[in-house]
């Protein structure tokens, strides 16, 4: 039981310092942006990656695109933006 306690107790501070370490380093970089597009024109399943838009497009289910643009990159026209 202690074990349990002590392996809490260590990962609650590691959680502690990966918060500091965000907050202090990481926060102020641009975040990539995360959507969702509904589109007849995509009736495919698979994946695309384009380095002009720098943006990767995943089509799981046809007609549903979940996107990525990181920094800098393109959202696609008409997408419901997530984050």
């Amino acid at each position: 039981m202690t074990e349990l306690l002590c392996i809490g107790v260590a990962l609650a501070f590691i959680e502690r310092i990966a918060i500091f370490i965000y907050i202090a380093y990481l926060s102020d970089l641009p975040r990539p942006k995360i959507g969702i597009l509904f589109r007849w024109g995509s009736f495919w399943i698979g994946g695309h990656w384009s380095s002009y838009n720098r943006r990767l497009c995943v089509n799981l289910i046809p007609c549903v695109t979940v996107w990525i643009a990181l920094p800098g990159g393109n959202v696609p026209n008409n997408a419901h933006e997530i984050r």
